[in-house]
């Protein structure tokens, strides 16, 4: 049995399929009841939880043999050591957990980036067998663009600084491959895409690709911020979110690796392949 946390989302739901295709039999944790309705594939039962209910976690992990950790941004990133310690007490034998890519204990990290790296150090020292996923940024942030929604603009503060931009499907597939084969413990795998693009350069390609005009407009990032408060994000999490823009400046996202292709035997998905599928008609 293997337990999920983070689904829905953009990678548990598709990490949930992934598993369910493959036979496997799936918890998946959820935290709302009409969540299950995203989740309704074979093999594949629902709990509610949170992961800040220790108890209800250990409830949930018995008869679990490896565990998929994931969680939204923010604080709670830390209440994944809650499902890791429940997993220890359930006699757990393997977590993968998605983590960022550019996790660190770094006092100028992001602390989102901090809250990752702390999780992950706290995995090592569980003495449970571990695979951790690091991820850069998902294509996925960008499909409300893709429906025609907005006014066509990508705003940003990271100039030319580049990311290489990720498919949250590949990410999961990558995570299915380590859940379910072995040789894969101890290991951590950066997850990217196949090419660094500046945010000029996403514009780009989805213009080209879907005939609508879209442009990439350069701002502060106090203006970044200010833009996110307006959307009602709250103060701390756009704070992290301008943050990620300066790791962009510094091209800390831009790293290309060959993890997709290397575990899953299919190339990562191109923003513009990406695009192609997603965007409307």
């Amino acid at each position: 049995m293997i337990f999920v946390s983070g689904a829905p989302g953009n990678v548990g739901t598709e990490l949930v399929r992934l598993l369910s295709a493959r036979g496997h039999q799936v918890r998946a944790l959820i935290r709302r009841p009409e969540a299950a309705e995203q989740l309704s594939f074979a093999g594949v039962e629902t709990v509610l939880g949170d992961l800040a209910d220790r108890d209800s976690l250990e409830r949930s992990l018995v008869g679990v043999d490896r565990v998929f950790v994931n969680s939204a941004v923010g604080q709670v990133i830390l209440a994944q050591t809650n499902l890791i310690d429940a997993a220890r007490t359930a006699g757990v034998g393997h977590i993968v957990k998605l983590s960022w890519i550019d996790a660190s204990e770094s006092a100028r990290a992001p602390l989102f980036a901090r809250s990752h790296a702390e999780v992950e150090s706290h995995l090592r020292h569980s003495g449970i067998a571990y695979t951790i996923v690091r991820a850069t940024v998902f294509m996925q942030n960008h499909l409300q663009l893709l429906a025609g929604k907005g006014k066509g603009v990508i705003y940003g503060a990271s100039g030319e600084g580049k990311a290489s931009l990720v498919d949250a499907r590949d990410v999961a597939a990558v995570a299915a491959t380590a859940l379910t084969e072995t040789g894969h413990e101890g290991q951590t795998y950066m997850v990217t895409g196949p090419e660094a693009l500046a945010k000029a350069d996403v514009a780009r390609i989805i213009s080209e690709v879907t005939g609508r005009q879209v442009r990439y407009i350069n701002v502060s990032p106090e203006q970044m911020a200010e833009n996110y408060h307006y959307l009602g994000w709250p103060y701390r999490w756009a704070d992290e979110l301008v943050a990620v823009e300066d790791l962009r400046v510094a091209n800390r996202l831009a790293t290309v690796t060959d993890v997709v292709e290397r575990l899953t035997g299919k190339k990562p998905t191109s923003l513009e392949e990406f695009v192609r599928e997603f965007a409307a008609p």
